[in-house]
């Protein structure tokens, strides 16, 4: 019984850790998700949670680890991929990330995963000289040149955040 009032108390925290998200206090969620996988750390979906706040935060590496240890938990786990790839697109690991949303979708059908999956391939068009997809839709060798050039200096999360729709970049509890 002892075990089972754990398991309650952590599935609470995980409960109040995703209020606090809603929320959008991401702070709190933080805490609180850490405080159900210190109490059970055996559920695949705290993990992917925390990732998804660490992303809200700007704590890609952390999403990382925290997407990994979900996906060794579940390797099946989609939510896991994309929260993973994306921390990675954030830190503009493209080919890591694309390969993440790839086994996504290899597992589900996911909007948010094809989504991500063309924004990195179009990174990585772009860092590839504009070849593909990104030359051909420009009617100069100067245009995709000083595209992929603004591109580069401008920085990655603004680009990134609002091209995206809500339900893509948060997935709420």
């Amino acid at each position: 019984e002892k075990e089972r009032k754990h398991i309650m108390s952590a599935e609470e925290t995980f409960a109040a850790a995703n209020s606090s998200f809603v929320d959008g206090d991401y702070e709190d969620a933080l805490e609180k998700y850490s405080t159900a996988i210190s109490l059970d750390a055996t559920k695949a979906d705290y993990f992917v949670k925390r990732a998804a706040v660490h992303i809200q935060l700007d704590n890609f590496a952390d999403a990382v680890s925290d997407a990994d240890q979900a996906l060794a938990l579940d390797s099946k786990n989609v939510q896991a991929f994309i929260k993973k790839g994306t921390a990675l697109f954030e830190q503009q690991k493209f080919a890591e990330a694309k390969s993440s949303f790839e086994s996504a979708l290899a597992l589900e059908d996911s909007k948010p995963a094809r989504t991500w999956l063309r924004k990195c391939e179009a990174e990585l068009d772009a860092a590839n000289g504009g070849e593909g997809v990104a030359a051909s839709s420009s009617t100069t060798t100067t245009s995709a040149s000083s595209a992929s050039a603004s591109a580069s200096t401008e920085p990655a999360k603004p680009a990134t955040r609002g091209a995206l729709p809500a339900s893509a970049a948060v997935h709420p509890p």
